[in-house]
């Protein structure tokens, strides 16, 4: 801005807000940033902290900014489009590459984003994200304005396409498999899961059972991978209660097939002093466990209590039928969409954020541990 559009040292707060609330409008701060400090606003417009702190004060009250915990104040999210722009015509469900979600979560996924659109007329579009970030603009219908097109990010939250999208005013919503860090990204809306806490009630129901050494099958921190929410809920309830996790009681196996459990699962099983229980990051885990189990004569629950995660189809079906943690991947969908319908070209003040909690569902593989010598 120009040092002509800058007040005196004696302009009051509403003189500042009137300035800061004119470059607002026109668009002068980008949303994908933080709006200036106090310190910087004295700075550049040679006034007190005091002074811009009132005017930021202001448009906070008149919904231009909004303050957000720990990471400063931003401009509001949506703005309305001019008139006559058309209402959202067309949503985009943005998914990773093939390959990375397992099919039958892929399916719920996408039941819940045609329940959402149901009783609407907007059109909705499958694709798979562009690995070249310079081809993104390729993935949205030719036929409506890029205005009327929304996105649903599926597990995606890398910063450049959040940023791409807020600078192009493509409405969107990140629906993601479980909760994420957003310190480092954009303002954006987002809907999740609380894998952690389903993992941590799973694992209170084991230790409710008499269960004090409870194992895990999974990717851990001892690997070094990322897919660790199931195993941080695993490890904060046996920590809460005063328990130890063993790393030998952790089965490095991460699958969504149950065949592909078995071979790991009968090595690590075969010739062990095995915990009285194990919870696995997914049902097909628990399932070649107890398979592998079965093979060398070891009864489920009597001799093994086994969790698993997911609900996928098999879990119910398998001998004991699986004990297992539901994860409301239809509602997940669903619910990404209804947000992003609700918010599209309106304005918004803080970005909407809904956690979604998982369900234990209790069958017959978990039961209290045999006591000893029985």
């Amino acid at each position: 801005m120009g040092t002509s559009a800058r007040p005196t040292a004696s302009t009051d707060s509403r003189d500042l807000a009137s300035l800061l609330r004119h470059a607002l409008l026109e668009g002068r701060f980008a949303v994908t940033e933080p709006f200036p400090s106090l310190r910087d606003l004295s700075l550049r417009y040679e006034t007190g902290i005091r002074v811009a702190r009132n005017a930021v004060d202001i448009l906070v009250k008149e919904g231009l900014l909004y303050r957000r915990e720990r990471s400063g104040t931003f401009v509001r999210l949506a703005r309305p489009g001019p008139a006559g722009s058309p209402p959202l015509r067309c949503v985009n469900i943005v998914e990773r590459v093939a390959g990375t979600s397992p099919a039958f979560v892929r399916t719920d996924y996408l039941q819940g984003h045609t329940q959402a659109l149901d009783a609407s007329q907007t059109r909705m579009r499958v694709l798979a994200l562009p690995a070249d970030l310079a081809r993104l603009p390729t993935i949205f219908a030719e036929q409506f304005p890029l205005m009327a097109q929304g996105c649903v990010l599926v597990n995606i939250t890398q910063e450049p396409i959040l940023r791409w999208l807020l600078q192009h005013q493509v409405p969107f919503v990140v629906q993601n498999y479980t909760q994420y860090a957003k310190d480092a990204l954009p303002p954006h809306h987002s809907v999740a899961v609380n894998k952690v806490r389903g993992a941590f009630a799973a694992t209170q129901h084991l230790l409710q059972l008499g269960h004090r050494r409870i194992g895990f099958a999974g990717v851990s921190e001892f690997d070094g991978d990322d897919l660790l929410e199931v195993y941080e809920g695993y490890r904060s309830a046996m920590h809460w209660a005063g328990l130890e996790v063993r790393r030998e009681d952790i089965l490095p196996v991460n699958t969504d097939e149950p065949h592909m459990a078995f071979d790991p699962a009968l090595r690590w099983l075969r010739g062990r002093d095995l915990p009285t229980a194990i919870l696995a990051r997914t049902d097909a885990n628990a399932i070649g466990i107890i398979n592998a189990a079965r093979s060398l004569g070891l009864r489920v629950p009597q001799d093994l209590s086994v969790i698993g995660f997911n609900n996928q189809t098999e879990s119910e079906a398998s001998t004991p039928a699986l004990t297992t943690v539901g994860v409301p991947r239809v509602q997940l969908g669903r619910e990404a969409v209804e947000v992003l319908l609700a918010t599209a070209g309106q304005p918004s003040g803080e970005p909407i954020t809904r956690l979604l909690e998982c369900h234990l569902l209790e069958r017959e593989s978990c039961a209290p541990p045999r006591a000893k010598g029985s």
